[in-house]
């Protein structure tokens, strides 16, 4: 039989398994899991040059490691295919290739931040010539998304919870209670 002089701790039990399932609650439907990094390199606006050579559109983008030429009719913007696109970019040149009716790339191509000039020559059908443009790269900067701001929120609150926890196991510990007066075995 249980001795009935230590304190039960049923209630603060209860208390405790409430506050943990809390916790891991917390934790575990953060939404501000994820990569920001990774976030802020999608969100961010890649670097282009738009220009046009004769009847022919060219968009050039610098993005995801490679370079891009986008040729289309500027009458109708019919993709221009069968040709071919050169991209120079200081000492380097790329000759990029068709992937698709008026989709060219090439790769790697990592431009380095501030102004790159460019020149770029195409080989249509339609037209044939070069454009000079500055190619402007700005800095990556984190992305400050409110799911980023709310992770200090959420870590600082589970820190509070288990903190609240810990005293509440440290207060429930169960501890015997010295004996009543006039109970067998005592003096």
């Amino acid at each position: 039989m249980a001795n009935p002089r230590i304190v039960s701790g049923g209630t603060v039990s209860a208390l405790r398994a409430f506050g943990l399932v809390a916790v891991m609650a917390s934790l575990l439907a953060n939404p501000a899991t994820g990569n920001a990094a990774a976030a802020s390199d999608e969100d961010r606006e890649s670097p282009r040059v738009a220009a046009s050579v004769g009847p022919v559109g060219v968009v050039v983008v610098a993005a995801n490691r490679k370079v891009y030429a986008f040729l289309d009719r500027l009458s109708d913007n019919a993709p221009v295919a069968g040709g071919t696109v050169t991209v120079k970019a200081g000492k380097h040149e790329l000759t990029l290739k068709e992937s698709a009716p008026g989709v060219y790339r090439a790769g790697p191509f990592e431009p380095s931040v501030g102004s790159i000039p460019l020149t770029v020559s195409i080989n249509t059908a339609l037209a044939s010539g070069q454009m000079v443009a500055d190619l402007v790269v700005a800095p990556n900067t984190p992305a400050q998304t409110v799911e980023s701001r709310l992770r200090s929120l959420w870590y600082g609150l589970g820190l509070v919870a288990v903190a609240g926890l810990g005293v509440l196991a440290w207060r429930s510990r169960r501890r015997p209670l010295p004996p009543l007066a006039g109970t067998p075995g005592t003096a």
